[in-house]
């Protein structure tokens, strides 16, 4: 024990004031350290260059060309973005998300990403207008899964460039919220699976047929000629049908027909061209 005391003693001597000086320029560095932080920090994050603005935003992908609304500009009428906000707020990623989630054209917010220097992006899925439901209460735009979305993002010319669905229903929800009608999911459902072809066959409207027994709405599809095209029902309303084609399928024998007959016009003895009677390619 002696000798180990007479060795310690014995470096002290030889290396105290280096360590003294040592310890004394680590307290002085955390002091000035600490001083910084609480004075000169709260000035810097909080400084134009980090406090958050809809500039400060990128979207990926880009909105776009049907969205006309300004996307970013709208998250910030949301009352958690509402306030002014530091780039530096753990909450702010959150906060984000809720602005854009609520958004009429936004599907889905998969995930949203901080980076530097001062810049948020923000990965969205957007929603895609399948159909313009014409209606004695006025023009609406659906998407595929039957979602209410704003039809003021639409001028009347763009408008005519979509399907028509003829359904005399009013909206059952706000814009950007489901609308339950069944008659409105299944004919937009069926304008969604025409979109690539719509306007290459010369597609005019959607109106609903016959119901089949169970209640499930039937479309009839109108060609610019006049032609009518018995497409039943939509893909997820033929639970209960007895004969089932897939999208699939219905467009395969009416592109098929097409090919043949040069037009969608019926055969001589009939008025409606039945896509469940047309023969697999």
């Amino acid at each position: 024990m002696a000798v180990a005391w007479d060795r310690t003693a014995l470096w002290l001597k030889r290396n105290g004031r280096q360590t003294i000086m040592m310890i004394l320029i680590l307290v002085s560095a955390y002091v000035v350290y600490r001083v910084i932080i609480q004075s000169v920090w709260p000035h810097i994050v909080g400084s134009d260059d980090f406090v958050m603005t809809a500039d400060k935003i990128e979207l990926s992908p880009p909105a776009p060309r049907w969205i006309r609304t300004d996307l970013r500009a709208e998250a910030f009428k949301n009352p958690d973005l509402a306030k002014r906000h530091s780039l530096m707020d753990d909450e702010l990623v959150n906060k984000i998300k809720s602005g854009f989630a609520i958004q009429p054209w936004v599907a889905e917010v998969v995930r949203v990403e901080k980076q530097s220097p001062a810049k948020v992006i923000v990965y969205l899925k957007y929603r895609r207008p399948a159909c313009f439901v014409d209606s004695s209460a006025g023009y609406y735009p659906v998407d595929a899964q039957g979602f209410l979305l704003p039809a003021s993002d639409f001028t009347p010319a763009e408008r005519r460039g979509y399907p028509r669905l003829d359904v005399d229903s009013k909206p059952t929800a706000p814009v950007g919220r489901l609308w339950e009608d069944k008659k409105i999911l299944g004919g937009a459902q069926v304008a969604n699976a025409l979109s690539d072809v719509w306007n290459r066959w010369q597609l005019s409207r959607l109106s609903l047929g016959i119901p089949h027994p169970d209640g499930c709405p039937t479309y009839y599809i109108f060609t610019l000629d006049g032609n009518r095209i018995f497409w039943g029902p939509g893909d997820d309303q033929q639970s209960t049908i007895v004969v089932k084609l897939t999208t699939e399928q219905k467009l395969a024998r009416l592109a098929n027909y097409l090919l043949k007959n040069k037009s969608f016009k019926p055969p001589s003895q009939t008025t409606i061209l039945d896509v469940y009677r047309l023969p697999d390619p």
